[in-house]
């Protein structure tokens, strides 16, 4: 077999030897020609997996490296390409090629499904994969014993591929990486791995894996090409790539790469064995050299001839492209001579071809690039490179500059000696023109960019993130507080979290679609505040590349004068007063809708016209003037008026006028703000009526206390007398008419201080049927007997908190003017009805200080005369009566409104000439029922000798009030202020049981002595007795009981009990 491949070879080397005259090789300089021509100075960038031994390995400084690496870096230096790799995992590697994020790959095996997405190189190694298994795997020896197994394969390589197309087995197991397969397949996991026949190798060798073995040629049907992929349609990437491999593989680069990788897991033959093979084909050649000697030298004579008419046609064919090429062409010498110039080179410098070839390149090279060009000719003298591409400018024949492009290339003889130069020189005058006016009209784009102090941002959109930040200006950076390094390259929700949002996308569609958009965002400073632009973004295309221009205000000031002009607006439009702006002749060019409401003018009414339309004739031509007068000097005027409505009514209201006034001091408008007075002089009136109330709260409070102190020593006498003659029941009678008497006037007394809120109601939950009742028995009793009083109750199961005596009081009030008011009548009738209600809106919003929403209402109904318009607006009025002088004081129906009003509820009233309805609304208590309702039974309860220190000041109330106690069975001291209190307890204060206080005497009043006593015993027990009930309306923090004076005898007894037992 071996001779048979060495007689094949030496055969072939014969065939080249007897070829060879016939064929003309390229010179050197042809190699850097085409190495010129591919010339490129952008940057392509290179993936490399992670672990694909031998291809593609990372180094332990984490560069790149493997045969494949190798291999395109030797292309690269061929091509004068310039590298830059990505170290990443290979299906990450595939999908950024696949999206154009890199350039190239270079170590891919070509499929069906990979060609859809890229495009393939030239393969420069065929690859084997085979099946690697543990040593001790005896019934694993081909693909067919796969079926079953637990088979690994590195997922998305070609052998996952070709796993699945074949079907190998259904148990496939899918690794990140060969290294983790074949570690897991070396630890005892799974059966198999299927992998490149060299990586399994090399990967074995690396993590000195000694228990596994591999099945040669296990796997013949797989056969793959490694193969350079770029991202499909990058034909010129591919060409250059295609085009390097084979300068590399003539170069014997590859052979070196090839052996630096494979030769010590797949060694080429020794070297002994070559300089064998080597004697032998040289001994063949000379042998056959001999035989062929004769028809070397025919077929030699016959090519030169054949070769010297082709290189006198390549030479006409040259001279044709060189004398009518575009571009200037020249040959220039080592010394810098033109040797061969073109007609277009002349045309462009402006001499002639005999001109420019007594002269070198130097004479018309500007002296600023001659330091440069010089430069590069000596790098390529020496070999430090083999061409060059600059810019540069030449003098014109008449002077002028030119600036020109110019490629140069050296050509070498068969020795590697430097021969001439190969000049391609190309007029780019206005090219260079055109850039300058580009750069300047940058420059001056640039200036207006930074200068705006308006936000310019520029942004990158895209597809499947937000849009990026590319640039901006110094103005959005200040206003943002970034830096640009902080703010450059960040998405654009750095700044605008809007731009996250579902109406972010329909935004960039109508961008696409060339529309300028407008419209407001909220962005967000690095400090964390929050300030409103006003953006202004267009889209163009540049370079494939979805670029947006963004012009943005600050608008935070202008929204808060807008706010603020919305809020005057508002407050304008939905004031209650009535608003008109005229300009400075006085026509009405706003009114607000107060306006409309108060003088029944609508907006389209009034506009254009002026206030004359109010004019009411009631002010006179003098009180015209003076507002005139103010409003010219620019002073604001203000006064009463009375206007005339649409209607023709007339209504009170205070105007005030005010100039306004432009930034030069000229009066352009008039602001008018009239106030109705009809509702200001009703709250007048109630201001009114407040004092009255106040006035005779003061009135009452004041003589309360004496008075009730009177009428305690008086119901004392009287129960002490009635204890003396009790043998007597005439006298007795008349004793219990006195005292009632005298609990009638403490009760109206206390009705007063009630109505005058200065007293203390003592609110119970208290059912209403039983109390009506009652009411209705004891009036029933006393009015005539021709006035028919009814009762009705439509349901008698409410309840309501209440002060019993006072609504005994509302209600004998209600009776009584109802009486005085059928007293003529020949059928008199008066009822009493009880009924459920449940307060609607117009209800709440007539009454807005009863807050609740059911109620007990009691109706007082008669067929009595009535009251007259007149009067019946004034009748809760305190003191207001039109009953003759004797009938009445005028405080009836004020105490029923005060009372009603403590009990949280409203009375309304409603008459006419055939009789009057009053409807008192009390709050139902929806609580729970109480066991029983407080009521006035009980019995005197006496004393067992226990010690009173009785305190009074009014010496009638002392003297009583011992003997009363002492009556009751108790033993008594007396002091008649709060010193002697104090003084008396100090000594007795081992007997005194408990103390009675009044709350007001000279000197030293019972609260201070309180305060006294307590030093000595802080435990004494102690209850107060006054006669003006102030202690428990302005002390709510005291926790003694209080009695207010007239007491009964009753009362009396059960708050001393109450306060001895504590």
């Amino acid at each position: 077999m071996i001779n048979i491949r060495y007689q094949a070879f030496i055969g072939g080397i014969l065939l080249f030897f007897a070829l060879l005259p016939c064929l003309i090789a390229p010179r050197p300089s042809q190699a850097a020609a085409v190495r010129a021509n591919t010339l490129t100075e952008s940057v392509i960038t290179v993936g490399c997996e992670l672990d694909y031994p031998p291809y593609e390995v990372v180094d332990s400084n984490g560069n790149a490296d493997g045969f494949s690496i190798d291999l395109i870096k030797a292309i690269a230096a061929e091509m004068n390409l310039t590298l830059r790799f990505l170290v990443a995992p290979w299906n990450e590697l595939r999908t950024k090629l696949e999206r154009g994020a890199i350039d190239a790959l270079p170590a891919v095996a070509y499929s069906v499904e990979r060609d859809r997405f890229l495009d393939f190189g030239t393969p420069y190694i065929i690859s084997h994969a085979v099946i690697f298994t543990r040593n001790d795997a005896s019934d694993l020896n081909s693909h067919d014993d796969l079926r079953g197994k637990e088979v690994m394969v590195m997922r998305g390589d070609s052998t996952h591929e070709y796993a699945v197309s074949s079907q190998l087995t259904e148990k496939l197991i899918l690794t990140n990486s060969f290294e983790e397969a074949f570690t897991l397949l070396a630890d005892g996991h799974h059966d198999a791995v299927i992998a490149p026949e060299l990586v399994g190798l090399l990967l074995q060798d690396k993590l000195h894996i000694t228990n596994l073995k591999h099945i040669p040629g296990s796997l013949d049907a797989y056969g793959k090409g490694y193969a350079f992929a770029v991202h499909q349609g990058n034909e010129k990437l591919l060409a250059q790539l295609n085009r390097g491999l084979d300068l590399v593989k003539a170069s014997g680069e590859y052979t070196r790469i090839y052996d630096k990788w494979f030769s010590h897991i797949m060694p080429r033959e020794n070297k002994i064995g070559h300089l064998i093979r080597k004697t032998l084909i040289g001994l063949a050649l000379l042998a056959l050299l001999l035989l062929f000697n004769a028809i070397w030298n025919a077929l030699l004579r016959r090519k030169v001839r054949q070769r010297t008419n082709e290189l006198i046609s390549s030479e006409r064919r040259f001279s044709s492209i060189f004398s009518q090429a575009a571009i200037g062409l020249t040959l220039v010498d080592l010394d810098g001579k033109w040797l061969r110039v073109n007609p277009m080179l002349c045309s462009i410098v402006g001499y002639s071809s005999d001109e420019l070839l007594q002269m070198s390149f130097h004479d018309i090279t500007h002296p600023d690039d001659l330091g440069l060009s010089s430069r590069l000719y000596e790098q390529m003298l020496d070999g430090t490179r083999n061409t060059y591409s600059i810019e540069k400018r030449y003098f014109h024949k008449d002077g002028h500059t030119i600036w020109v492009n110019l490629t140069v290339s050296l050509v070498r003889d068969g020795n590697d000696k430097p021969e001439y130069f190969v000049a391609a020189i190309e007029d780019i005058n206005e090219r260079v023109k055109a850039r300058k006016k580009l750069a300047e009209d940058e420059k001056l784009f640039r200036a207006l960019f930074q200068s705006a102090s308006d936000y310019a941002l520029v942004l990158e959109v895209h597809d499947d993130s937000p849009p990026q930040i590319i640039d901006a200006n110094d103005a959005a950076f200040l206003r943002h507080g970034y830096s640009r390094e902080e703010m450059i390259g960040q998405p654009i929700t750095l700044i605008d979290r809007s731009a996250s949002s579902e109406a972010f996308p329909r935004r960039v569609d109508m961008l696409k679609k060339g529309k300028v958009m407008h419209f407001d965002v909220e962005h967000i400073c690095k400090n964390g505040t929050v300030f409103s632009a006003e953006a202004a973004v267009q889209m163009i295309q540049l370079d494939g590349r979805n670029i947006c221009f963004s012009i943005e205000r600050d608008i935070t000031e202008r929204k808060m004068a807008q706010a603020r002009i919305e809020m005057l607006s508002q407050a304008i439009t939905q004031s209650g007063e009535a608003v008109i702006i005229t300009d400075a002749e006085g026509y009405i060019g706003f009114v607000n809708p107060s306006f409309t409401r108060i003088s029944g003018y609508t907006e389209n009414e009034a506009m254009g016209k002026t206030p004359n339309i109010l004019k009411s004739g009631n002010q006179k031509p003098a009180f015209y003037k003076d507002m005139w007068a103010h409003l010219i000097r620019g002073e604001v005027w203000q006064g009463k008026v009375v206007n005339r409505k649409k209607s023709g009514e007339f209504y009170p209201a205070m105007l005030t006028i005010s100039p306004v006034k432009n930034s030069r001091g000229e009066i352009t408008n008039f602001i008018g703000l009239q106030q109705d007075l009809q509702s200001y002089e009703e709250l007048e009136a109630q201001f009114h009526q407040a004092q009255k109330m106040e006035a005779i709260g003061t009135l009452v409070g004041g003589i309360a206390h004496n008075f009730n102190n009177d009428l305690a020593g008086i119901t004392g006498n009287i129960y002490l007398a009635k204890r003396r003659i009790a043998a007597d029941p005439a006298v007795v009678d008349k004793l219990e008419h006195a005292e009632k008497i005298a609990f009638s006037a403490a009760a109206t007394i206390q009705q007063l201080l009630t109505f005058s809120r200065k007293g203390n109601v003592q609110m119970h939950p208290l059912s209403i049927a039983p109390f009506l009742k009652e009411a209705f028995k004891m009036h029933r009793a006393t009015l005539p007997e021709n006035i028919g009083l009814q009762l009705e109750m439509d349901d008698a199961d409410m309840r309501i908190e209440g002060d019993i005596n006072q609504l005994q009081q509302m209600l004998m009030n209600l009776i009584t003017n109802a009486y005085d008011a059928v007293e003529h009548r020949d059928k008199p009738e008066i009822t009493i009805r009880l009924d459920r209600y449940s307060a609607d809106q117009g209800f709440i919003k007539q009454h807005e200080h009863a807050e609740a929403v059911e109620y007990a209402r009691i109706t007082i109904s008669d067929n009595g005369c009535g009251i007259s318009e007149e009067h019946i607006k004034h009748i809760f009025e305190p003191f207001y009566t039109t009953k003759e002088i004797g009938k009445g004081t005028g405080l009836g129906l004020a105490m029923v409104y005060g009372s009603v009003s403590m009990h949280g509820g409203a009375v309304e009233i409603a008459s006419s000439p055939d009789g009057t309805t009053v409807q008192v609304y009390l709050p139902q208590l929806l609580s729970e029922r109480p066991s029983e309702t407080p009521g006035t039974e009980g019995s005197i309860i006496h004393g067992h000798g226990e010690t009173i220190l009785l305190v009074d000041d009014n010496e009638m109330v002392l003297a009583t009030g011992s003997e009363l106690l002492k009556e009751l069975g108790f033993r008594v001291l007396t002091a008649k202020n709060g010193f002697e209190a104090v003084e008396t307890y100090h000594k007795h204060r081992h007997s005194v049981d408990m103390l009675i206080l009044d709350v007001v005497m000279p000197g030293m009043g019972g609260i201070d002595a309180l305060e006294k006593i307590r030093e000595i015993n802080p435990d004494v027990r102690v209850m107060f007795a006054t006669g003006y009930d102030k202690l428990r309306t302005n002390a709510e923090d005291i926790s003694e009981l209080v009695i207010s004076k007239p007491f009964s005898i009753k009362d009396l007894t059960r708050a001393i009990r109450q306060t001895l037992t504590g």
